[in-house]
């Protein structure tokens, strides 16, 4: 029972991150927390959350100290640390370590842990990767891979993560743990994905550039969810050359 309530406090300020609004110094009180009962994933789940909203020097070390305190748990938690890592290793101008260590992960989740959060953020992540370097074909098959394993945009993820919130408390309520514990970890995964969604603007980027050989119209929607998921310059400047290509000039 202690275990799914520092489940669902992590989910509760991850969620607060997500929402704009969440406080480090919370997030980091409750790895402590978990550090200090023996309770490493959900201490190491807590050091990622405080990775993926913090930046520079500072990243690196939350990732590190995630990467430790899930080291000898099961792949598709392990994983999600190389994850992180592989996109602070691109952020530090070291892509190509960054793609062997994703393409690694997703070999050894294909073959034996095809966990789909974990699946989606490898494909994501390697989409981003190879854009960066300019491999664009590369980068347009692990975006489709990544897009197509999504389960929706952000306003239904929410919506499926406070169900999911709501079910792992009421199970926890009725006393049924066991159910409480699969809850809160599908309320987890819901949570990560929803993170993921500046990573799959750039896949819907990425999808775009390949597209508008032979697909124009396709090539234009992707450019217009892409740039509605995350503002970015390179959207927008592709998305008003595709709109000209199409002789829509206003919009252009």
């Amino acid at each position: 029972r202690d275990d799914v309530r520092l489940d669902l406090d992590i989910a509760a300020a991850a969620s607060d991150f997500l929402a704009g609004n969440g406080s480090a110094a919370k997030m980091r009180r409750l790895a402590r927390r978990a550090e200090g009962i023996g309770r490493t994933r959900q201490a190491g789940l807590a050091w990622l959350w405080l990775a993926r909203f913090t930046e520079g020097g500072t990243r690196s070390r939350l990732v590190a100290a995630a990467e430790a305190a899930l080291a000898d748990d099961i792949p598709p938690y392990r994983e999600l640390a190389v994850a992180l890592r592989a996109n602070v290793l691109t952020g530090l101008g070291e892509p190509h370590h960054a793609m062997h260590l994703l393409r690694t992960a997703l070999d050894a989740s294909l073959a034996d842990h095809p966990h789909p959060v974990l699946l989606l953020a490898l494909h994501a992540y390697l989409a981003e990767g190879r854009l960066r370097l300019g491999e664009t074909t590369q980068a347009a098959h692990h975006a489709g891979e990544a897009l197509r394993l999504a389960r929706g945009g952000e306003e239904l993820l929410t919506e499926l993560a406070e169900n999911q919130r709501r079910l792992a408390e009421a199970y926890l309520a009725e006393g049924r743990v066991t159910d409480a514990v699969a809850a809160v970890s599908v309320l987890h995964d819901l949570l990560h994905e929803r993170a993921l969604r500046p990573v799959l603007a750039r896949c819907l980027f990425a999808r775009a550039l390949v597209r508008r050989a032979e697909d124009l119209e396709g090539a234009l929607a992707d450019l217009r969810a892409s740039r509605t998921a995350a503002s970015d310059h390179a959207a927008t400047l592709e998305l008003a050359d595709v709109c000209r290509e199409l002789g829509r000039l206003d919009d252009a």
